[in-house]
């Protein structure tokens, strides 16, 4: 098998042959004078690293970075307590940091929200008033005993300063918009306008970028040093990152599509007129006149990588450093750092050790753990292969089949992650190391403790969810099973053919007139029911032929009562948060359409946080009334999905690293994380959730026990993707009309007939 670097923490030959090499992450100011603990004395010397450059003391949150005219950085905070403004500075390429006050910082009127530091030492505030919510713009010049107000030359009566960025020296690209139905100002046009004259100097093409879909449209404007233009950091038309690289006249001279697979947070350019920028990819560097992106920095283990922080802003120092401005939620409150990136050549340019991880499809459970990992292990790296993502693979079966081929001849990973696995087959075959001991079985929860711990323990799930369906009415309460769905189904209006855009999707309906389920492609049917019923298809290594036909025949039921012939399953979906960011709901097509349409009686989603409980699951006009919750209807009771299920190769070479790994997998840092998207399995991290729900903050709509309706979770189902492919194919066939459900389940009983043989 080929093992793609998909989050590696080291990269050595292919960034040194660009000039660049990779990064990694140290504490310290500056760089050390002799190689680094453990290197060899012949080892390739010399790579980028990450070292923190300043750490805020408790209540300061940081808000920009930047470089002047003179070379100097300058790191602005805003004090939570008073939003007053704090000013760090430096002049040795961010190593050294020291507190100055400037005159006019005890003299702001409103509460500072954003500060923009232009080159010429001059900042431009942005402040709102606490008691009216009304947001104003200062000008604030370094000698200034107080900020003047700021206004933009040329704004119609009905027009609104949507952003505010440097753009030179004295410089401003202010872009302006108009309020819309949503309570939003989008941007619609561009500018340029001088601070020292107050007139506009340009008018900026910006329609390349899709500036009237977001309140702020624009990322970032990175000044080129020497009064060079500036790049714009935003969004396509195709609403994937856009970069353009403008003159000093404000005209693009060209824009350019970086090759990321995440979002761009942060930019800046420097004196060569290049444009650095960063994602959880990694850190990445544009020249003015190249076409090779370089990335200097890629990997797990560092600031950017985390999927709880989040870039806000960077300046590239005339050393060759870049700074950057990283926040994170904790709470209602937000802390922050300021990390530097700089070529250390007393650095090993390659990793000691490394830990190969291997899984069907990615998880950001994965990446925290890899990133606890280097955190404790910054010598080492980390290879994760996404075998369908990364590897080539045409089904599941077939990476399975490659994975199989390597574990057997005594190869392979050393960490696998047995999601959509038959894992019992694995550890039948002595495949995978007992962990017993070496993870704390304690820490989980009790029916976690008993389905994976109970004697030996050779998989260690990180998460879980579990299948729901819910609604308004107390009749929800009465779907307990897949006989009962089709009864709802059945008394209800049958679901039509219509698409998420379509003006039928958001008609207003009467409860009469609404369908039963939100049952829109054969995949969503199968989905619904295979996720509560998997366990009962394969028993005892043998294939139950009357729960396959049990659950064909639901399929075809279904299938009667809502237009899915044909329908390509959609993976569309919004995201809410109340409060904490841990208290987030995620809404697929299915849960959009009852809790945000209400065009169904009932809606159905994978349970994966506390804020399932609260009234974000609720349609508006069923506000202020009371959720009803059971556990998903299937042909086993209680069915829960473990996720990120770990186990170490019972021939990898590294196997305490492995073990360390799967510990870390349980650890508070990784269990707390609110970008998850699963409950915990811990009992610290589940607890520390549910206490959410207590302190008043959040509406909770659910009238039972939230403790004891988890606990209801009693059946572990994994998805085997080999099976779901087969199935996935005879429901189509079901939903078209093409077979019968009798038809569907004898043909896969033979299939999966022959499928378990295989892999025996």
């Amino acid at each position: 098998m080929q093992w793609k670097k998909r989050c590696a923490a080291l990269l050595c030959a292919a960034l040194t042959a660009l000039g660049l090499a990779a990064c990694g992450k140290q504490t310290g100011a500056g760089a050390s004078s002799a190689p680094a603990d453990g290197a060899s004395a012949g080892a390739a010397m010399g790579r980028w690293v990450e070292r923190t450059a300043l750490e805020f003391p408790a209540g300061e949150v940081p808000r920009s970075v930047a470089r002047l005219d003179d070379g100097a950085l300058v790191c602005w905070a805003v004090r939570e307590q008073d939003y007053a403004p704090v000013r760090y500075v430096s002049a040795d390429g961010g190593v050294t940091w020291q507190a100055q006050a400037l005159p006019w910082m005890e003299n702001v009127q409103g509460a500072i929200s954003n500060i923009a530091q232009l080159p010429s030492g001059a900042a431009v505030l942005e402040t709102y008033a606490p008691e009216t919510g009304e947001v104003a713009y200062q000008l604030a010049q370094p000698d200034d005993a107080a900020p003047a107000p700021l206004a933009v030359p040329g704004l119609a009566q009905d027009e609104r300063i949507v952003q505010l960025e440097p753009f030179s020296a004295s410089q401003l690209f202010v872009a302006v918009g108009k309020m819309t139905d949503e309570g939003y100002a989008a941007a619609q046009r561009a500018l340029l306008m001088d601070t020292d004259t107050g007139e506009k100097t340009a008018d900026c093409d910006v329609s390349d970028f899709a500036i009237s879909s977001a309140s702020q449209p624009f990322t970032a404007c990175a000044p080129i040093p020497g009064g060079q233009g500036a790049w714009l950091l935003g969004t396509g038309g195709d609403y994937m990152p856009l970069l353009a690289r403008m003159d000093a006249a404000g005209e693009v001279q060209e824009t350019v599509s970086p090759d990321v697979q995440s979002y761009i947070s942060a930019a800046a350019a420097d004196e060569d007129g290049g444009c650095w920028w960063l994602s959880t990819d990694g850190l990445s560097r544009r020249s003015a006149s190249g076409t090779v992106t370089e990335r200097v920095c890629e990997g797990l283990g560092y600031s950017f990588s985390e999927p709880s922080n989040t870039a806000i802003s960077m300046a590239a120092a005339p050393d060759g450093s870049v700074l950057c401005v990283n926040v994170t939620m904790a709470g209602e409150s937000m802390t922050g750092e300021l990390t530097r990136y700089a070529y250390d050549e007393t650095a090993p340019s390659a990793a000691q050790d490394t830990l190969r991880i291997w899984t069907l499809r990615s998880s950001n459970l994965v990446d925290a753990a890899s990133a606890a990992y280097l955190q404790k292990h910054p010598e080492s790296s980390v290879q994760v292969t996404a075998a369908l993502e990364d590897g080539g693979f045409a089904s599941a079966q077939d990476a399975l089949r490659a994975l199989n081929t390597e574990l057997l001849a005594g190869q392979g990973p050393d960490v696998l992650i047995l999601d959509g696995v038959d894992y019992a087959s694995y550890i039948a075959q002595g495949l995978l190391e007992d962990l017993s001991g070496k993870v704390d079985a304690d820490a989980l929860q009790k029916q976690i403790r008993a389905d994976f711990a109970s004697e030996a323990m050779y998989v260690v799930p990180g998460g879980w969810t579990m299948p729901i369906v819910y609604g308004d009415t107390q009749d929800t309460e009465a779907l307990t099973s897949l006989d009962a769905v089709c009864s709802a189904m059945q008394a209800s209006p049958a679901r039509p053919a219509m698409d998420m855009d379509s003006d039928e999707f958001y008609a207003q309906r009467t409860e009469a007139q609404r369908h039963a389920m939100p049952f829109a492609t054969a995949q969503d049917v199968l989905d619904f029911a295979y996720d509560s019923s998997a366990p009962a298809l394969l028993s005892g290594g043998a294939v139950d032929g009357q729960a396959l036909r049990a659950l064909c025949a639901f399929l075809e039921q279904a299938a009667a009562c809502n237009d899915v012939k044909g329908r390509a399953y959609s993976e569309d979906y919004g995201a809410a948060s109340q409060g904490d960011r841990a208290v987030m709901v995620t809404y697929l097509q299915p849960a959009y359409e009852y809790s945000f349409v209400h065009a169904s009686r009932y809606g159905y989603a994978d349970l994966a946080g506390v804020g399932y409980f609260t009234d974000m699951l609720l349609p508006q006009d069923a506000a202020g009334g009371e959720l009803y919750l059971v556990p998903r209807p299937g042909l086993v009771q209680g069915a829960y999905e473990p996720n990120t299920l770990a186990g170490v190769s019972a021939a990898s070479g590294n196997k305490d690293a492995a073990a360390e790994w799967v510990s870390l997998l349980l650890s508070d840092e990784v269990q707390t994380q609110p970008q998850n998207g699963c409950l915990p399995v811990t009992n610290a991290a589940l607890d520390a959730q549910l206490a959410l729900l207590e302190d008043g903050d959040y509406t909770v709509a659910y009238a039972g026990d939230v403790r004891a309706f988890l606990e209801r979770a009693q059946t572990p189902v994994t998805r085997d993707e080999a099976v779901y492919e087969k199935l996935l194919a005879h429901a189509a066939r079901i939903c078209d009309g093409g077979e019968t459900a009798d038809e569907a389940a004898a043909a896969l009983q033979q299939e999966l007939a022959l499928y378990l043989a295989e892999r025996q």
